[in-house]
């Protein structure tokens, strides 16, 4: 149930970060199918604000450095209890892009 969850948490951003529209989506919480469908354009949308840069952050002006790391660290939930591995490329890129400001 523990992926059931994670799945969850994930449709319910999806929801929570859609514009305000007069008809609300609607997500049967008990199909799989709805949740991963929801949780998959949820992530593409937000994943639709980042672009690959040295710092390996989303644009600070609107997305504050800690909630790229959230950002980052829900990818891995996407991953894990959906299956769709396309974004961990582009996470990891971004992740050894932040240590290695620490190495030099």
């Amino acid at each position: 149930m523990r992926g059931l969850s994670g799945i969850i948490s994930i449709a319910l951003v999806s929801i929570s970060a859609t514009d305000a529209s007069p008809e609300a989506p609607s997500v049967d919480v008990h199909n799989i199918e709805q949740l991963t469908e929801a949780a998959c354009a949820a992530m593409g949308n937000l994943m639709s604000y980042f672009t690959p840069n040295p710092r390996g952050t989303f644009n600070e002006t609107y997305t504050p450095w800690h909630e790229s790391g959230m950002i980052w660290g829900l990818n891995f939930d996407y991953a894990r209890w959906t299956g769709d591995t396309k974004y961990l490329d582009i996470v990891t890129q971004a992740l050894v892009h932040q240590s290695n400001d620490e190495l030099q």
